[in-house]
Parts: structure tokens; C-alpha cells; sequence
């Protein structure tokens, strides 16, 4: 059960990714985390798996797999980076 109020446009899709990174790699973030991250207007694949990271109590340098993983699926979904100004409802 998701404690986490549905999103629409690019807020959902950074919810989906956010749902799947905790759903299936087991990170946990509090809610203000998890709104803060959804909220935002941009990302690019670097920022969006720093805080990530960060939001998980984790230090970048010391966990660079877990930030390799993390950019990656951004890009696999977003590219190198995605706004609100370029989404389109597209990515899927």
C-alpha cells in the first residue's frame, strides 16, 4: 500500500521511478524526501541520483554502483535530463 498521494504529468513520472527504486532495490525515504524529490520542475540524471542517494543517508562517493544504478534508470526512462518545459507525456 503507497502512503504517497498520486501525482500527474512529470511529478508522476519521477513518482514511478521513485516507486520503483523503492519498491524493488529497498530504499527508503520519509515523505518530505520522496515530495521533495517528485516536486521538482527539473532533473538531470547526475542531481536526481545524488539525491537520491543523499535522501537515503547514503555519501556518493562511498556508493558509486548503487549511483551508477540510479542515473542509469533515470536516463533509461528520461535521457541525460528532463524538465517540465520539454515533457510531453511521453515517457513511459
Amino acid at each position: 500500500m503507497r502512503i504517497y498521494e498520486k501525482k500527474e504529468g512529470l511529478s508522476a513520472e519521477f513518482h514511478q521511478l521513485v516507486s520503483f527504486l523503492v519498491d524493488q532495490h529497498g530504499y527508503i525515504l520519509s515523505q518530505q524526501e520522496w515530495e521533495e524529490i517528485i516536486g521538482r520542475e527539473s532533473y538531470d540524471a547526475d542531481s536526481f541520483a545524488h539525491d537520491i542517494l543523499i535522501a537515503e543517508g547514503l555519501e556518493v562517493e562511498e556508493n558509486q554502483s548503487l549511483y551508477k544504478t540510479v542515473r542509469n534508470l533515470f536516463i533509461q526512462k528520461f535521457g541525460n535530463s528532463v524538465s517540465l518545459a520539454d515533457y510531453d507525456n511521453d515517457y513511459i
